[in-house]
C-alpha cells in the first residue's frame, strides 16, 4: 500500500507532525485549545485535521530572527508526553540551578578579583617603599664608606705627624740625657 507523504513541519513553522504506526498517517498534534474538538469526533479526517492546524495565531518566525523554537503543547493523555513533559521540567530546573550556581561562582570570583587587585596593589606599593629604602641604604652605605676613608687617611697624617713629633721629643730628650 502506497501512502503520500506530506512533508513534516518543523517547530519554527508552529506544528509537529506525529506518525500514527499502525496506520502510518502522519497526523498534527493539536493544540489544547483543539483537544475538546478532537474528543468529541474521534473520526476526524486528516484534511479536517490539517484545516484546523496550524492555528489562525500562528506566525511564521522571520529568517534572521533568532527566538527558540518552542514546540506547541503536548495533549496530556500521552504518558509519554507526560513523561517527557516532567522531563523537560527537570532539565529546565537542573538548567535554572547551574545558571544560579554559575552566576553566584562568577560573583565570587569577580569579588576575588577586586580583592586580589587591591592586595596586588598594596604589594607594589611595598615594593616600591622596600626598594627606596634598599636605595637609600646603599647611598648612606657609600657616604659612610667615604668618610670611613677620609677619617682614615686623617688618622694617618694625624698619626704620621703625631709619630714625627714623637722622634722628635725623643731626640730632644737624648740630646738632654746626653749633656
Amino acid at each position: 500500500m502506497k501512502h503520500e507523504q506530506e512533508p513534516e513541519l518543523d517547530s519554527g513553522s508552529c506544528g509537529f507532525m506525529q506518525e500514527d504506526a499502525m496506520l502510518h498517517l502522519k497526523l498534527p498534534i493539536l493544540p489544547p485549545q483543539q483537544l475538546n474538538l478532537a474528543a468529541s469526533s474521534p473520526q476526524l479526517s486528516l484534511t479536517e485535521c490539517q484545516v484546523s492546524w496550524p492555528p489562525v495565531g500562528c506566525q511564521h518566525p522571520e529568517p534572521g530572527s533568532r527566538s527558540p523554537r518552542v514546540p506547541p503543547p503536548v495533549p496530556l493523555a500521552d504518558p509519554s508526553a507526560s513523561a517527557l513533559r516532567s522531563l523537560l521540567t527537570s532539565v529546565q530546573q537542573q538548567i535554572v540551578r547551574q545558571r544560579e550556581d554559575l552566576e553566584q561562582r562568577n560573583e565570587e570570583l569577580q569579588e576575588e578579583v577586586v580583592r586580589l587587585k587591591a592586595n596586588l596593589a598594596q604589594q607594589r606599593h611595598w615594593y616600591q617603599v622596600v626598594q627606596a629604602k634598599i636605595v637609600e641604604s646603599e647611598r648612606a652605605r657609600c657616604t659612610a664608606d667615604l668618610r670611613n676613608a677620609t677619617l682614615q687617611k686623617e688618622m694617618e697624617q694625624f698619626f704620621d705627624t703625631f709619630g714625627e713629633l714623637n722622634n722628635e721629643a725623643k731626640k730632644t730628650e737624648r740630646i738632654v740625657k746626653s749633656f
